[in-house]
């Protein structure tokens, strides 16, 4: 066993997967139903390790899970978010 499984193993109920991306569970889960208008954000689901589901939001314009305080963020302000205005003016 390599210290990678040994980590996995140790922090299974912290780390989750979804496409081989590692997700770190304390900062990045948010409970399940959460909006925003903004149309690049996305809830999806993810299973732990332990086989619990969990719910995470993604950034398609960052490509990227986002953290709980910038879905807070991203409900609230997702009109001033400057990547959103960038990627309208730029590619819209």
């Amino acid at each position: 066993m390599n210290a990678y499984d040994e980590f996995e193993q140790r922090y299974d109920s912290v780390v989750g997967y979804k496409e081989k991306k590692p997700i770190y569970l304390p900062i990045h889960v948010i409970p399940p139903g959460i909006k925003s208008e903004c149309p690049y954000f996305h809830l999806s689901t993810v299973m732990t390790k332990s086989g619990k589901e969990v719910y995470v939001a993604e950034c398609e314009i960052l490509g990227r899970y986002l953290t709980r305080s910038h879905v807070e963020k991203c409900i609230r302000l997702w009109r001033e978010c400057p990547f959103y205005n960038l990627y309208q003016r730029e590619f819209r």
